[in-house]
């Protein structure tokens, strides 16, 4: 009898178990994580923005006459009428497309990129000057401008978090940029001296920026915005002048100026990185 008391009282968890365990609701597995974005892989954009500058344009003369009144470039510089140095203010717009490769290792993000932008703007300083000893006006006028800029840049970000990249970057600047200088005088003979310098030059562009993958269907897609300061170093060049002095003996004179080419840059560009190449994508993991 005490026998079968047990195995009643064991049958009676057991259904008991049973009904409790379909009472409760069916386990669901959890949604599986996002998978974080991974910067690898080739890409290529757009870009467009300012780029400005406050060059240092310098200029120094010879002049056989010396000081002797009615000499060429020389006189009329030290008599304060040719400036000995100058500013050239620089704006407009830049814009052109990049190309680029990133690997991502972790939380960083090593990249190379190479561009190519056209620019456009022109500074002009202008002044006209007389004194005791130049009775008639001299006028000066010297411009700057930017024709294109390039450059070849290495890349090092880090992703504080998902789809933001934080980039420094830096490397090789690559363009052209064209500079003159004039001085007129109603009574020089002749009248008119013109320095123009067109520098094509390789230097260096250090700068850092933001760059955001967007989600979704956009996910082939970024945004970015960046600084750059460039130097392109320094041109120089000169223009000689002629005239006669007041015995009608000829003189001679030169003027030469050297400018540096470097500026500011600021600029939004869109990406699209091609799958090509780029790792599966990784599951974040909780």
């Amino acid at each position: 009898m005490l026998r079968l008391a047990l195995l009643a009282s064991a049958g009676a968890v057991a259904l008991g178990g049973v009904a409790f365990a379909a009472d409760l609701p069916p386990q669901v597995p959890p949604p599986a994580a996002p998978a974080l974005y991974d910067w690898t892989g080739v890409y290529a954009g757009v870009n467009a923005g300012a780029h400005w500058r406050n060059s240092t344009m310098q200029f120094s003369t010879t002049d056989s006459s010396g000081l002797d009144v009615g000499g060429g470039y020389g006189v009329a510089q030290a008599y304060g009428v040719i400036p000995t140095t100058g500013t050239s203010r620089v704006s407009g717009f830049i814009g052109g497309g990049q190309i680029g490769y990133n690997y991502q290792l972790s939380n960083f993000v090593l990249g190379l990129e190479a561009d190519i932008d056209g620019a456009t703007g022109r500074g002009i300083t202008s002044a006209v000057l007389s004194n005791d000893v130049f009775i008639f006006p001299n006028a000066t006028q010297s411009s700057q401008s930017l024709d294109w800029l390039g450059t070849l840049r290495g890349r090092l970000g880090w992703t504080p978090i998902d789809r933001l990249l934080i980039y420094a970057t830096g490397g090789l600047a690559f363009g052209q940029s064209t500079a003159s200088f004039s001085e007129y005088n109603v009574v020089g003979d002749p009248p008119v001296g013109v320095y123009l310098s067109s520098h094509r030059n390789v230097g260096w562009t250090v700068g850092g920026g933001l760059e955001y993958a967007l989600p979704g269907n956009l996910s082939n897609w970024s945004v970015k915005v960046e600084y750059l300061y460039y130097d392109l170093g320094y041109s120089t060049a000169t223009t000689y002048y002629q005239n006669i002095d007041l015995n009608g003996n000829p003189e001679f004179s030169s003027l030469s100026g050297r400018v540096q080419h470097n500026g500011n840059i600021v600029r939004a560009g869109l990406n699209y990185k091609f799958n090509f190449g780029a790792p599966a994508p990784v599951v974040a993991k909780y």
